[in-house]
């Protein structure tokens, strides 16, 4: 997962994006931010895998991606990473 501990694929003017990157901050791992909107090979790398909207949160050791504003989720999820 290119050494980062979550990956979060974003577009511009998305406050859902803002509020998943803000909750992120808060939590002691390793992020990389995947600008949809700036960088199309990042929407195509998004749509290679079947999804179509951010945020799409991937994290480490997780099977599934998280899509969209999910606090709890993204809370339990990010809890469980190992550094």
């Amino acid at each position: 997962m290119d050494n980062h501990d979550v990956i979060i694929y974003v577009s511009d003017n998305n406050h859902y994006c803002t509020q998943v990157i803000d909750l992120v901050k808060k939590y002691d791992v390793t992020y990389k931010i995947k600008n949809v909107t700036q960088d199309r090979d990042y929407m195509k790398e998004m749509q290679d895998i079947g999804i179509y909207g951010t945020p799409a949160m991937f994290v480490k050791g997780e099977k599934h991606s998280i899509l969209g504003y999910q606090k709890e989720r993204i809370r339990h999820a990010l809890s469980k990473v190992e550094h």
